[in-house]
This record gives structure tokens, sequence and C-alpha cells, in this order.
């Protein structure tokens, strides 16, 4: 098509788009390239999706962090207990004699490992002379020991040592010793009645590696506890609220510095009951000591450690009569590990 140009530089040809349509044009098409308000909403619900999918699977995988540096501190225990039985000929008793009350009772199996564990300055400002209320074993155990707590629990580290509120403060421990098991609870106070059914650590144990005839590999010699598992679990037994940030003097817990005293409060437990198993708790002094499991806030059970220095975890439906055999030192059960 022939086209015509005119001085100044005239196009003569068809005309052009005027400018000002052109730009009108632009600017249509610019908006029209942007999300709308459905738009916008539609990706923020695909993100709180994926959001909502990807959660779970952070916090599982922070809990198995949490869970492997639990089962970590469980094998720095059996170091120590093994270190204490090459040194001293046999493991630390569950309790040097039996106590009723925090005015009498010892130094607990924790106590006496300590310079295994590389917490001698610890070890040397307890007292053995005296009981575990008095100075300075009292300072001693007021102090909180990381290497006693698992990463998963969140409750009161810190509890009541006595009968009532207002007496000695202690730091709690969610690892503790295995006493073995038996069915009428109030055995666990004397050095007698629990026979093939007693555990490395006891009143008086004196427990050597010769005396764990079913074999260290097959022998549960501690595990983890939840030092509120009884506050949560019915804060009305013994008067005290959950949300209280000191556990109550009834709770059957777990001061690190003490040995058995108060039927069950102490670092020594029984293996009567699966992990976290829920049962109805009974005011009977007599039947104190074995009730409460060896329980922790990981979903679904519990670590334990065996003789040999492994470690396992154990979940709550695990065979009760092979959980209990394992809880035994000389048994002569032909139950396999789980």
């Amino acid at each position: 098509m022939h086209r015509e140009w005119k001085y100044p530089f005239q196009y003569a040809g068809p005309s052009l788009m005027k400018f000002s349509e052109h730009v009108a044009l632009r600017r249509h098409a610019s908006t029209m390239s942007g999300f709308t308000l459905v738009e916008l909403l539609v990706v923020i619900a695909i993100i709180g999706v994926l959001i909502g999918l990807l959660l779970p699977a952070v916090q599982a995988a922070r809990e198995s962090g949490r869970r492997s540096a639990c089962q970590n501190k469980l094998r720095q225990l059996g170091l120590g207990l093994a270190s204490h039985e090459s040194a001293r000929g046999q493991l630390p008793n569950g309790a040097d004699g039996y106590a009723w009350t925090s005015a009498t009772t010892n130094a607990s199996l924790l106590v006496k490992i300590l310079p295994y564990m590389e917490l001698e300055e610890l070890y040397t400002k307890y007292d053995f002379s005296v009981a575990v209320s008095a100075s300075p074993n009292s300072t001693v155990a007021n102090t909180l020991v990381p290497l006693f707590f698992c990463p998963s629990y969140t409750g009161a580290k810190q509890g009541w040592m006595g009968y009532m509120p207002g007496s000695l403060t202690c730091y709690a421990t969610c690892y503790v010793g295995v006493f073995g098991w038996h069915t009428t609870d109030n055995r666990a106070l004397t050095t007698t009645g629990l026979g093939s059914q007693r555990g490395a650590f006891f009143v008086n144990s004196n427990t050597k590696i010769k005396d764990v005839t079913d074999g260290l590999s097959n022998t549960l010699v501690m595990g983890e506890f939840r030092p509120n598992f009884l506050r949560v679990l019915s804060p009305t037994f013994y008067n005290q609220t959950a949300s209280s940030e000191l556990i109550g003097p009834n709770a059957r817990w777990s001061p690190w510095a003490a040995s058995i005293f108060l039927e069950n409060i102490g670092s020594v437990k029984g293996m009567k009951y699966s992990p976290n198993q829920v049962f109805a708790p009974y005011n009977d002094r007599t039947k104190d000591t074995w009730p409460l499991p060896f329980s922790s806030e990981h979903p679904q059970g519990t670590s334990m450690l065996y003789g040999d220095g492994s470690v396992a975890f154990f979940t709550e439906n695990v065979d009760i009569t092979v959980w209990r055999n394992l809880s035994t030192i000389a048994g002569g059960e032909v139950d396999t590990k789980p």
C-alpha cells in the first residue's frame, strides 16, 4: 500500500491509534494480569493446606531428635553404672536401708555414680554420713542436673520432698532404676519377698554382674519416669492442682538425690504396670511402692536401658509378661526381647 509522507514528517496513511487509547489499553492489560480476590483466597487456602500437612512432619522430626537425645542420656547413665561396678565391685544400692521420711533417707544411686559422669564436683559436696535432707546434701539435692531430664519432659522440675508443702525442695529426675516387680505392692519395703522377681536396684541390693543370671542383654536396669505423672493423672489425690509449679509431697515422684522413702518417692521404680499405663490411684500407704509406671512424654511409650548399655523404646502395648520378665535379674524366664 502506498503511503505518503508530508513535510514536516506528517503521516498521510491510515490513521494511527490515538495515544490516549494506547495508554488505556495498556492499563487494561496491566489490570487483567493481576490476581483477583478469589484467586488470592484460593492460593492462601492451598498454602494453608500445605502448612497443615507439613507441620506434623516437622513436629515428628523434632520429637525424633528429642527421643534420640533422651536415649543418649540413658546410655551415659549406663556408662556411669558400668564404671561404678568396675570400681566398686557392684552396682550402687537402690537404697542403703529403708527410710520412711526424707529426714532419714540416704543418697540415691544417681548420687553414687556422679563421679563417673564428669560430675565429681557435685559428688564431693555430698556428705554420706547424714540424710539427704540435711546440710549440705539439701543444697546438692536442690541442684538442677540437666543430664537427668528428658528433652521431651515439659512438667515441673522441682517438688516438695516431704509430707507437706513448705518442706525441703529438690530437683527431679526423668531416669530411675528398676526395682523389679510384684503384684503385692508392699513387698518392696523389705529385702526379702521378691525372690526371682527382684530387679537390679533394691533396698540393700548389692547387685553384682554375676548376680544378673538372666544376662545383661535381657535385663532392664533403668528407664524413663515422668516426675509429674501422678499429678497429671489425679491431682486431687494429694490435694494439689496440676498447674502448680512444684510437684506435691504425696505425688510419689522422683527426687534425683533421694533413694527410696515414703513408698515410691525416690529414684527407683517398679515395673508392675506397662509404660504410661493409667490406673486407679489409691491412698494406702502400705501399698504405694509399686503403682507408678515407667513413663514419659514421648508418644506411645518410653525408653529403657539394658544392663549391657543398649537402649530400646517400648510401646504402651508391650506384652505385660515380657515387660515384667525383663525387669528381673535372675528370674530364669525364657522370654526374648519384644
